[in-house]
């Protein structure tokens, strides 16, 4: 098997005891792999000095919200800081509460085995395929109005409230889906088209490069994403996929129930270890701090049957 480098990204904000456990496991598997981290010190205290020397935590770090473009800004000071400190051949994005669920064998097994440049799940989003109800949604099968929701959050342009106030609509949010009305105020064209899926990424170095790219189109999708729901669920998507020089696998390998509905995914236990083990993922989230649930979750890895990986990739 040929020798690979895998780094990881890591953005946090809390559960800095979680981050450990993480950190400590990602060592033991890889011995020691490079692993940035992007925390806002600001929502929870870190101790630097109990860090080890290959995990590498941003500097000049900012203030971050849940489902705010803030998280895309941090991932990405975290991801250029892997590429200055270790420049490895794989990246792969983690949140504190995401664990591996297979071997490292089996983890590098599965990236060496693919030509892909990396795995992402998206789904292309326009008004013809929001109404088109034919094809299921890959990203988030489960939930039948997610290319609908990702319209109105990516697409969709709200009227000015000034103008919503003229209207006598003060208190009321409208938001135009007419493409004819929307193509002048978004950068989105045919040669700019909009991608959405699960936020979490494995990918090779030329595609984790593509992201961090001052590009003019990555400056007018900042600023389009700025205040817009969840701009991690697209942001990465737009970037890669409109590269055409790319490879990337519809495939999200971070395995994610979202069958609970809401806003967050279910957390996982005991009970979902089969489902996870037999799956292609390579890790899952989200966990909760459980140390001996954990440590379970390796021992069934260990003893799993191999799976088949993704060698035709």
């Amino acid at each position: 098997m040929a020798p690979i480098s895998i780094g990881f990204v890591l953005v946090t904000h809390s559960n800095v005891s979680q981050t450990a456990v993480l950190c400590r496991r990602l060592n033991a598997m890889f011995d020691y792999p490079p692993i940035a981290i992007h925390h806002d010190f600001d929502q929870a205290p870190m101790n630097l000095a109990a860090i080890p020397s290959n995990v590498h935590v941003v500097q000049d770090w900012i203030r971050t919200s849940w489902a705010g473009a803030t998280v895309v800004d941090a991932n990405l000071r975290a991801l250029r800081l892997l590429m200055q400190r270790a420049d490895p051949d794989w990246i792969i994005s983690l949140s504190n509460a995401c664990y591996p669920i297979k071997t490292a064998g089996q983890i590098t097994k599965t990236l060496v085995g693919t030509s892909a440049d990396g795995y992402l799940s998206h789904e292309l989003i326009t008004y013809d395929s929001v109404r088109d109800r034919s094809e299921p949604d890959r990203a988030r099968p489960v939930d039948p109005f997610w290319r609908s929701d990702c319209l109105r959050r990516y697409l969709a342009v709200s009227v000015p409230k000034r103008i919503m106030i003229l209207l006598g609509q003060k208190d009321r949010e409208l938001k135009i889906e007419n493409f004819t009305l929307t193509k002048w105020f978004t950068p989105f064209h045919n040669e700019l088209q909009c991608y959405c899926g699960d936020a979490w990424y494995t990918l090779r170095r030329p595609a984790a490069l593509a992201l961090l790219e001052s590009t003019e189109t990555a400056r007018k999708l900042r600023r389009h994403y700025q205040d817009r729901f969840c701009p991690d669920e697209s942001y990465y998507h737009t970037i890669l996929l409109n590269n055409k020089t790319l490879r990337i696998v519809n495939q999200c390998l971070t395995y994610i129930d979202w069958n609970s509905g809401g806003a967050h995914p279910k957390t996982l236990g005991y009970e979902d270890f089969p489902k996870l083990l037999s799956s292609d993922s390579l890790f899952a989230r989200k966990f909760p701090l459980d140390e001996r649930l954990l440590q379970d979750l390796d021992a069934a890895a260990a003893a799993a049957p191999r799976q088949k990986t993704h060698s035709t990739a």
